[in-house]
């Protein structure tokens, strides 16, 4: 099933609104090698930010004052999800962001896809295999931000600290059901064990995956591919032919922030 809107979801507008993903010369040319973008696991992501797909301070008291077997439960929904949804990050903005060059590159060879919303939900309508959603990020204070609901889910994956508002987050979503079958509700979908000795392990068929790959269209995607404003003249033309070479005729440019300044060209 192709790109399709979440109900529940904030899905970024306008269509033109444009889309930066910062990376590694690796990382940009496994993309072009297996068309495809990978998702990593909310358990993956967590790896880097230990609040990644934390429940709500709310929905934990809530599940508190249910009891300890609901608690349990609601802890084991929380880590089983983890490794059940993955996402594919970019950072909305009208321009590039220095900042998103520094927290992405180690050095000064990298590169970012510049795309748009529209291009994106294109790039996506070949993929037969999965189904791809959209979201912003929301922002908020853990602390007095109020839940509209006390059940984890996929919702809990679009709220962030307020220390991480610069980057300005919209995730591509997806998910899969491969969870062992007798310990999920029919009606519900949750897990419904509240043994305390029920483990990851037991649950997940998976439980060692760090992410999936997603099929996409590289021409549809790409609007253009910017070069690190620090990078030697010599990766921009390596970059051009690897990607000419693999048969892609998008633009390869220069950064903004690379422009010499006025006063040097007079």
């Amino acid at each position: 099933m192709p790109y399709h809107a979440h109900p529940f979801f904030n899905e970024p507008s306008p269509d033109n609104a444009r889309l930066w993903r910062y990376m590694d010369l690796a990382q940009f040319l496994s993309i072009l090698e297996k068309q495809a973008l990978f998702f990593p696991s909310v358990a993956t992501l967590a790896k880097a930010d230990p609040y990644e797909g934390e429940p709500l301070p709310t929905k934990l008291r809530a599940a508190q004052a249910r009891g300890a077997a609901a608690l349990h439960a609601f802890r084991l929904n929380c880590e089983v999800f983890k490794h059940l949804n993955f996402y594919n990050c970019w950072h909305m903005n009208d321009s590039e962001s220095d900042a998103m060059w520094k927290v992405y590159l180690k050095g000064s060879q990298g590169i970012a896809i510049h795309s748009t919303v529209a291009r994106i939900k294109s790039s996506l309508q070949n993929c037969l295999t999965d189904e791809i959603y959209m979201a912003l990020v929301k922002y908020v204070d853990y602390d007095t931000f109020e839940a509209t609901a006390d059940t984890y889910s996929r919702s809990d994956y679009m709220f962030k600290r307020l220390a991480f508002r610069h980057e300005q987050e919209v995730r591509l979503g997806t998910s899969r059901d491969d969870v062992c079958s007798e310990f999920v509700d029919d009606d519900t979908g949750r897990i419904t064990s509240s043994n305390p000795h029920v483990t990851l392990a037991d649950i997940l068929m998976h439980p060692e995956r760090t992410g999936v790959y997603v099929p996409i269209s590289i021409s549809a995607l790409v609007e253009r591919v910017v070069i690190y404003p620090f990078a030697p003249v010599w990766f921009s033309e390596l970059v051009t032919s690897l990607s000419k070479r693999l048969g892609y005729g998008f633009e390869v440019v220069s950064s903004e922030m690379a422009r010499p300044s006025p006063l040097s060209v007079a």
